[in-house]
């Protein structure tokens, strides 16, 4: 079984996602910092991806049995990926 509170093999399963789909993505924030060797404590994982809309589908048929990522694809299919950030970013102010 995975161990999914080790934040390092859910980035790697994230991450080897985007790279079989062939989408583009960098690593930012506390973690991309401690994998520099300036370690900082944060409970999440900071992942800037270049998805469009076709890659909805075969991102969350990838990642559906391991991350909850459903709402991903109702959200971008009901207002598309441009609105889905948009809302995000007014929600966390």
């Amino acid at each position: 079984m995975e161990n999914l509170e080790n934040p390092y093999v859910v980035l790697l399963q994230i991450t080897d996602a985007f790279e079989a789909l062939h989408i583009d993505y960098v690593v930012v924030g506390s973690i991309a910092s401690s994998i520099h060797g300036e370690y900082r404590a944060s409970g999440d994982i900071d992942v800037v991806a270049d998805l469009n809309f076709p890659h909805v589908e075969p991102i969350v048929s990838t990642l559906r049995d391991r991350f909850y990522v459903d709402y991903l694809k109702r959200w971008s299919e009901r207002f598309g990926l441009v609105d889905l950030l948009e809302r995000a970013l007014k929600q966390s102010q």
